[in-house]
């Protein structure tokens, strides 16, 4: 979506904020009158461009949210639900959750704050993720975590050497070792494998 902003509400909407320009995520910061500095997400105090704020290339749509990697743990981010006068994401903007729904959301952690502007940012704007095939080959000795798209991660289980798979926080169905098939607790579920998980079959036990 194409800015349509006024000069006077540029700062306020998208100053301090990560937002997207040609289809790649910047941090952004307000510069006078009409114009903007965009930075490097994961190297915020390294300039990209300075840009028009009706610039045709900036894109003040919504930014793509969802599961984000974390060392060995993923985070499922969401929007604060309140109006928001903010168009681009901060962490003030941001509820935190874990990978299931044992734990409701909470503030983005401030000790974690500067988590948010990182390559795994970057690669989750973008849709960048492992492919589930991959992360299946690999045998943790620990629990393990990993985002395989904005809607889905899996968990990895090494007392029964299996991985559970999350849909949105929710478990849907995990992974036997050794296969590659998905076992789902009902036929409605067969969708998200087929969705989401390209190259694996599913079965109802």
């Amino acid at each position: 979506m194409r800015s349509k902003y006024a000069n006077k509400d540029l700062e306020a909407r998208l100053h301090g904020t990560i937002i997207r320009y040609n289809n790649h995520p910047y941090f952004c910061r307000y510069n006078g009158s009409n114009s903007l500095i965009l930075y490097h997400v994961n190297q915020t105090d390294s300039e990209f461009k300075t840009i028009k704020g009706n610039d045709v290339l900036l894109d003040i749509s919504s930014v793509p949210l969802g599961y984000i990697q974390q060392g060995d743990k993923v985070a499922y981010l969401t929007r604060k639900p309140h109006r928001r006068y903010k168009q681009g994401i901060d962490d003030s903007a941001l509820l935190w959750h874990t990978i299931d729904e044992e734990e409701g959301p909470q503030n983005f952690p401030r000790s974690l704050r500067g988590n948010l502007y990182t390559q795994a940012t970057i690669d989750m704007i973008l849709g960048n993720y492992p492919a589930l095939d991959k992360v299946m080959d690999i045998k943790p000795d620990r629990a393990v975590e990993v985002a395989i798209s904005r809607d889905v991660a899996v968990r990895y289980r090494p007392a029964l050497q299996m991985w559970d798979v999350f849909l949105r926080r929710r478990c849907v169905g995990w992974v036997p070792p050794g296969t590659r098939t998905v076992v789902v607790p009902s036929n409605d579920m067969g969708w998200v494998v087929s969705l989401y998980l390209t190259g694996f079959n599913w079965e109802v036990k």
